[in-house]
């Protein structure tokens, strides 16, 4: 969680319009619930497409940040680019976790817990 926001305000402070920069924040929020739906559509498993999508964050988020480090280029395209794949990514995470976390418990429980 703490990562999710951490890309949030660095995708704020980028070099540019404030606008374009909102816009853009905006349509990552929009993309994630649109990939985990995909995901969960075509998984017939709902354990394996939550920890690819994970593992995937942390592979983006991991090439962005030593790419600019070892290379210190003059522009930060491929930090933005990866940050931002890892928003789409980790919205939609937190999506499929409201989908996995009450098919753990069993059915008496997840009736008590809903009222």
């Amino acid at each position: 969680m703490g990562s999710f926001f951490g890309v949030m305000f660095y995708a704020s402070s980028v070099k540019g319009s404030i606008y374009i920069v909102a816009a853009i924040n905006s349509l990552a929020g929009l993309l994630g619930p649109i990939v985990s739906g995909v995901l969960y559509r075509y998984c017939n498993r709902r354990r394996l497409p939550l920890c690819l999508v994970c593992a995937t964050v942390s592979v983006c988020l991991l090439i962005g940040s030593v790419y600019t480090l070892v290379t210190k280029p003059e522009h930060d395209w491929v930090l933005i680019i990866c940050a931002y794949i890892a928003m789409v990514l980790m919205i939609s995470m937190f999506n499929m976790i409201y989908v996995y976390i009450p098919e753990i418990f069993p059915s008496h429980v997840r009736s008590q817990g809903l009222g």
